[in-house]
C-alpha cells in the first residue's frame, strides 16, 4: 500500500484486516476487480471510520459490505461505471469510477 494512504488511513479508527475468506468472498460476488491498491487497504484495515484534522469525517466500508451496499443504493441503475467503498457524515458517497476495471 502507499505509505502516503496507509498514514492516511493510519488517522482514523482501523478495523481488523480482511480475512482470506472474506476476501475470497469478495472477489466471488463482486461484478468489477477493484484496484490493487484498494485491495491491500482492505488487507491492512477492512474499514475505517473516523475524522480528520480539518473535522471532514468518512466511512470507509467494509469489504463485506461493499457489493450489498452498491446493489441496495441502486448504483448500477443510477450511477453506471461507479462502485462506491464508503460515505462521509453528510451522506456523500465515495466511489471508485470503474473504466477498465468492469469484469
Amino acid at each position: 500500500m502507499i505509505s502516503t494512504v496507509k498514514a492516511i488511513i493510519d488517522l482514523l479508527q482501523k478495523n481488523e484486516p480482511a480475512t482470506a475468506a472474506e476476501m475470497e468472498s469478495f472477489r466471488n460476488t463482486c461484478p468489477v476487480d477493484l484496484p490493487k491498491d484498494y485491495l491491500e487497504f482492505v488487507e491492512y484495515s477492512n474499514g475505517a471510520a473516523g475524522s480528520f484534522p480539518n473535522g471532514n469525517q468518512i466511512i470507509l466500508w467494509r469489504i463485506e459490505r461493499l457489493v450489498e451496499r452498491n446493489r441496495a443504493y441502486e448504483v448500477e441503475d443510477y450511477a453506471p461505471g461507479i462502485f462506491v467503498f464508503g460515505s462521509s457524515a453528510a451522506e456523500k458517497r465515495m466511489a471508485l469510477t470503474l473504466g477498465h476495471l468492469r469484469r
